[in-house]
């Protein structure tokens, strides 16, 4: 039997990963929670269970016995069932028609009393006779329904069909977790029973019979009934639902695939691990000789063979045994049966730097293409790719400047990214090809030397990304020479200290009084400093430090334990209202990458409170004005400071309350006064809700609203009513930072939602592209925000 292993993404990890899965399952908020990643899938891609109204899936809960019948319900291949049921307590309850359909199918029984207990835990002994029966294992011939052994007869029938497999250490007298459901009912879906009677259905509920089927007909009012044979399996209810165990991804490993629904789209993917899998150290021709040598196969009882009819892929396109090559940095897997090698993948990454990431003009959309910007890039050596896709990108999430390793075939379609890594320090060794950095050796690719960037030279400060084969694959960030006693800080306090004036001096004058600053800063590393203001030989202070009204950003260096302000070094530009992300303008074509590090400081009420975080992806920033230190080389921005903490949910300005009004027309009744109360029907947080008013209020059906309430009623003449007219489109989104008509927001604490087709308000996230209307503060913290907002 294969081993499958699973992974969220395409090989990313590129050296270091020794085998590769993709798969699919349900966008649910909670999948990393989920173990069993086919069996959900499958059930949930065919509609058998379903998550929560939150978007999670809930692995870990226990399924209750009304959720068994509905499930089994639709194992069956019913849905949408008008059946009442007899037990007093389903009567009106969601799942009654399932639980009366299962119980006249002879799944389930009541609990006595003649109540069915829906919310009751199951456990894994009920859920598999449950399941049994559904298959259409009969209950008297097999001891299902017998007494105290039927949890006996339940072991043998779940060992006979297998049906634990994958979760053996399950303990089926405990009460059953959702996922471990679908794992048994998975195991059991194309399972097929010999010995499948007919049986007679009248409204949706079966009979043994065709008399009680009439009957029942007859006082349901419900004609005519109908007369069929369970199918050979629970698979049978489900046509469409089929398994490609040809299935091979973009690289060409082999896995299998999940297909359903007319036309058939995949519900789960999986990949197999290979049985051997290494990285080539040198540049060497594809043959059987060379993989048995780098994976150290020497004897002829471990040597792999090549089978008959042997695949080869090189980035998902066909290659041959013996005629072409690989190179160091390769990732090489081979998949084999026995000691014959029948797959061999090789995947190939490349150094890229991202050159611009544009958005996506009117004209430019495609129908059903789901793209927002298209990616340029240069790949080491000079060649340019332009105008990708971000939907044809996987992986993508970089900004322009960003060092990214990519594998793509022979038609430039990009088949996995990732971040390449960077290495940063001085040279404090050389020798030829090879350069030792803070003590760590790397080879050197041709490439960083041919690049016309200051020569390298021991003592030289740089940052370099490593190419797929780990070496030094280019040059990110040269520090220059000039800057080298230079550092950068955000000085956020200066205190100024006077003395003397109190006698004479040497000429009988009055003693001047002076004045001494001590300079407080921060460093982009975070840490504080505090040094005397530097003065020149005349005892002059500069003007910046002794004229200091609000936190600035200078470079500077220490002279003999004194703060001076240099300049010329790097570009300090200051921007009002700013906030840096991806590829945004701050001087000429300057940009923050994933190696920018932002800088954010605030009074606490008694001291500094300083945060530092690396790379635009997450930086968060609530400041009005903030200081870019920007490369004047390379033009990176180096180093963001701003005189605000990251973002956060402001809590010194009230959350409003806001609804979304359901209908126009209110319920009018009185109150024990005698006065007309109206209440209107709306939707609040998501959820359906009603507002009392003592008068009506002016708002129009899918309007949405603030409002404040006084004694639990509503007063009119809080009422705001948003419209059309503030609708912005969201220009790009990083973590809790929102750029949408030209300002920065922070998200962090917001309520999003969306309207579906039929104007249902459902949980939404902001993205590139949508107009939403947006509900903020005067510190630009979103409180709510509203997708495609259509009133």
């Amino acid at each position: 039997m294969r081993t499958l292993k699973k992974s969220l993404a395409l090989v990313l990890a590129i050296v270091l990963v020794v085998g590769v899965c993709a798969f699919q399952v349900a966008a649910f908020t909670d999948d990393e929670a989920i173990s069993h990643d086919e069996a959900v899938a499958v059930l949930t891609g065919i509609g058998v269970i379903k998550g929560r109204d939150t978007g999670a899936f809930d692995p870990a809960a226990t399924l209750t016995r009304a959720e068994a019948a509905t499930i089994i319900t639709r194992l069956k291949g019913q849905e949408d069932l008008q059946a009442k049921s007899n037990f007093d307590d389903m009567q009106g309850h969601w799942a009654e028609s399932y639980v009366a359909y299962c119980a006249a199918e002879g799944i389930v029984n009541g609990v006595g009393d003649n109540k069915f207990d829906p919310d009751a835990k199951l456990t894994g002994n009920q859920w598999g006779k449950m399941l049994l029966v559904a298959m259409g294992y009969d209950p008297a011939e097999t001891g299902l329904d017998k007494g105290d052994t039927w949890e006996v007869a339940v072991a043998k029938l779940v060992k006979a069909k297998n049906l634990k497999s994958g979760v053996e250490a399950l303990d089926m007298n405990a009460p059953i977790s959702r996922e471990d459901t679908c794992v048994l009912a998975f195991n059991g879906l194309g399972q097929s029973v010999s010995g499948n009677k007919s049986y007679v259905t009248a409204d949706g509920v079966a009979f043994d019979n065709a008399l009680d089927a009439v009957i029942y007909a007859q006082i349901s009012g419900t004609m005519p009934i109908t007369i069929s044979t369970p199918t050979d399996s629970l698979q049978a209810n489900f046509p469409t639902l089929s398994e490609d165990a040809s299935y091979v991804d973009e690289f060409g490993r082999p896995g299998r695939q999940w297909n359903y629904g007319d036309p058939a789209e995949a519900i789960y993917t999986e990949t197999e691990a290979a049985n051997y899998s290494y990285t080539a150290k040198a540049d060497e021709t594809i043959s059987m000789a060379n993989i048995n040598k780098a994976l150290g196969l020497k004897t002829a009882k471990t040597m792999l063979t090549a089978a008959a009819g042997i695949e080869v892929f090189y980035n998902g396109e066909a290659a041959t045994l013996n005629t072409d090559s690989y190179v160091a940095g390769d990732l090489v897997e081979v998949y084999t049966e026995k000691l014959e090698a029948k797959t061999i993948v090789i995947t190939h990454y490349e150094l890229a730097t991202v050159t611009a990431v544009t958005e996506l003009k009117a004209s430019e959309i495609v129908e059903d293409d789901p793209s927002t910007v298209k990616i340029d890039l240069e790949l080491t050596g000079g060649a340019k790719l332009t105008g990708i896709r971000d939907a044809n990108f996987p992986g993508f999430e970089y900004g322009k400047g960003d060092y990214i390793l990519i594998a793509k075939d022979s038609t430039d379609a990009i088949l996995a990214s990732d971040l390449a890594e960077l290495i940063g320090g001085k040279i404090d060794g050389m020798k030829s090809g090879t350069w030792r950095i803070a003590g760590a050796f790397y080879a050197v690719a041709p490439s960083v030397i041919a690049t016309g960037w200051v020569a390298p030279a021991i003592g030289q400060e740089a940052t370099w990304a490593l190419d797929p084969a780990g070496k030094l694959g280019a040059v990110v960030v040269v520090e220059e020479e000039t800057t080298a006693s230079t550092d950068y800080a955000m000085i956020y306090n200066v205190v100024a200290t006077t003395s003397g004036g109190t006698g004479l001096n040497e000429d009988g004058q009055p003693d001047a009084s002076t004045t001494d600053y001590t300079v407080y800063a921060v460093r982009p590393d975070g840490t504080k400093l505090s040094a005397p203001a530097w003065t020149d030989k005349d005892g002059k202070v500069q003007t910046a430090i002794s004229g200091f009204t609000a936190p600035i950003v200078v470079a500077y260096e220490l002279k003999d334990g004194a703060l001076k302000i240099v300049t010329g070094a790097y570009n300090i530009v200051a921007k009002s209202g700013v906030t840096l992300n991806k590829s945004a303008t701050v001087d000429t074509d300057a940009f923050a990458n994933s190696s920018t590090k932002y800088v954010t400081g605030a009074w606490d009420g008694s001291s500094y409170k300083v945060n530092v975080v690396t790379g635009y992806k997450n930086a968060v920033l609530s400041a009005a004005d903030i200081t870019y230190v920007v490369n004047s080389k390379t033009k990176t921005v180096l180093y963001v400071f701003a005189a605000s903490g990251i973002a956060a949910v402001d809590d010194s300005e009230p959350v409003p309350a806001v609804a979304v009004l359901a209908d126009a027309n209110p319920m009018i009744t009185k109150d024990e006064d005698d006065n007309d109360v109206y209440t209107y029907s709306v939707i609040i947080d998501g959820a359906e809700a009603e507002l009392a008013s003592a008068t009506p209020i002016s708002v129009a059906e899918g309007d949405i609203f603030e409002y404040e309430t006084v004694n639990d009623m509503l007063d009119p003449a809080s009422v705001v009513v948003h419209d059309a007219s503030e609708k912005v489109t969201v220009e790009y989104v990083s973590g809790n930072q929102v750029n949408a008509g030209g300002k920065e927001y922070s998200q962090a604490g917001a309520k999003v939602y969306a309207f579906d087709e039929d104007g249902a308000v459902i949980a939404g996230e902001l993205e590139i592209g949508q107009t939403v209307l947006l509900i903020a503060n005067s510190k630009n913290v979103i409180s709510y925000a509203f997708i495609d907002y259509a009133p």
